[in-house]
């Protein structure tokens, strides 16, 4: 058992070959935590926690957030501050954060905007492996598949993924 929950944490610690290596997922887990208003005001998160969310993808591609979000804290913390969010039922949690962030979305805009970003991400493979699958349906192995250019390849799932014909 001591074993198991050894390679377990040297996967969340990065002392692990690169593809077994989940530190980064779980630095990532960790900074958005920051869209849970219950979470920010117990742990007063402050600027350099904004600045750090915004070294993790996608939000590095919205940097025209940044500097809004650190203006907006003190007023997110202010709105948070009365928030008891209870976190033993998922449901009532997600709903809840939802309206958190629907109810705010004109006093905290930019904080507002990222929580949709953050929000939009899929937490399992479900979505890859439904790519994947279009892809084994279209493309099916074979030597023919090894001389089709990528960005055929890629259009062509968009193009079946979005119910759209080709040619």
């Amino acid at each position: 058992m001591a074993s198991g929950f050894k390679y377990l944490e040297d996967r969340l610690t990065g002392k692990c070959s690169a593809p077994l290596n989940c530190a980064p997922e779980l630095e990532f887990f960790d900074l958005v935590r920051a869209f849970n208003p219950t979470f920010a005001c117990e742990k007063r998160i402050n600027a350099e926690w904004v600045r750090k969310l915004f070294q993790i993808s996608p939000l590095a591609c919205a940097d025209d957030l940044l500097e809004p979000m650190c203006a907006e804290l003190p007023r997110y913390l202010a709105e948070a501050k009365d928030v008891r969010i209870d976190r033993k039922s998922v449901d009532d949690f997600t709903k809840a954060v939802l309206e958190f962030w629907r109810f705010r979305v004109r006093i905290l805009p930019s904080w507002a905007r990222a929580a949709r970003i953050v929000f939009a991400l899929s937490c399992n493979s479900a979505s890859c492996e439904r790519v994947f699958s279009l892809m084994e349906s279209m493309f099916p192995f074979t030597s023919q598949q090894t001389c089709v250019l990528s960005d055929d390849i890629g259009g062509a799932v968009m193009l079946k993924y979005n119910k759209r014909g080709l040619g």
